[in-house]
């Protein structure tokens, strides 16, 4: 299930194909593993990206930010997460978090909706949690989403 959402929201991440090919190259995707993410799974998750999209570069663990911490639900809020990572995304660059963490956004009159992910259009960062998948057979789930097919082809 975290690849479709992940190709879903790299389509968040870009606006529109053009801006993911610039000066005549493509973009690529930098995916950043949070240090809570077990290593398998971001190997897991980068190789169903690679098969739809090749310029995948695998970043270094890093610590989830602080100042995403939502302490009242004991989660991380998405939009801040967003915001960490693309203050260091280049142009060119579309940068994917993945975390364990449970993650949240406001969604209407909710202010901390749960969610298995979140990417803004345009933008050059989002991400994605695999804390919302039924925590027996994650890897089958993560399978399961062929839609992210049509979503990386767009991008």
């Amino acid at each position: 299930m975290l690849p479709g959402l992940l190709f879903l929201l790299i389509f968040s991440c870009s606006d529109k194909k053009a801006n993911l090919i610039e000066n005549n190259r493509e973009a690529v995707i930098l995916v950043q593993p949070f240090k809570d993410m077990n290593s398998e799974t971001t190997k897991f998750v980068t190789t169903q990206i690679t098969k739809i999209y090749p310029h995948v570069i695998v970043l270094e663990p890093i610590d989830l930010p602080k100042e995403a911490y939502y302490k009242e639900r004991n989660r991380y809020r998405a939009d801040s997460i967003i915001k960490s990572l693309s203050q260091n995304t280049e142009k060119g660059f579309v940068k994917i978090g993945l975390t364990i963490k449970d993650i949240s956004t406001t969604k209407g009159s909710v202010k901390d909706f749960g969610v298995m992910g979140l990417g803004y259009q345009p933008g050059k960062s989002c991400v994605a949690s695999n804390f919302r998948l039924n925590k027996d057979n994650k890897n089958e789930q993560f399978s399961k989403w062929q839609s992210m097919k049509s979503g990386i082809h767009r991008v």
